[in-house]
C-alpha cells in the first residue's frame, strides 16, 4: 500500500498528513465536511474561538459513530439469531 503526503486545511489551519493513497479521497471528503460543519456552527452558535466549534463537531460525530455502532451490533445480533433459527430448521429436516 503506497503512502502519500497531503495537506489539509481545517479551520484555517494546515495539517500535513501521510496517508494511504486509497484513503486520500475519503480523508479529503471528511476534511471538507468538517469545514462545512465549522461554517454552519459559526453561524448558529456564539463561540470564543474555533476550538469551541471543533469540540461541538467532535461531540456530534462521536455521537453519530456510537449510535451507528449500537445499530450495527443490534443488526449483527439479529442476523446471528436468524442463522441459529435457520440451523435449527435445517437440523429438523436432516
Amino acid at each position: 500500500m503506497e503512502e502519500i503526503s497531503i495537506s489539509l486545511l481545517i479551520g484555517e489551519r494546515t495539517y500535513r498528513l501521510t496517508v494511504k493513497k486509497e484513503e486520500e479521497e475519503t480523508i479529503r471528503k471528511v476534511a471538507r465536511d468538517i469545514n462545512q460543519r465549522l461554517q454552519n456552527y459559526a453561524q448558529i452558535y456564539a463561540y470564543h474561538d474555533k476550538q469551541d466549534l471543533l469540540a461541538m463537531i467532535a461531540l456530534e460525530l462521536a455521537t453519530q459513530l456510537e449510535t451507528e455502532k449500537n445499530v450495527t451490533e443490534y443488526k449483527n445480533l439479529e442476523i446471528q439469531n436468524s442463522i441459529r433459527e435457520i440451523g435449527k430448521m435445517l437440523d429438523q429436516y436432516i
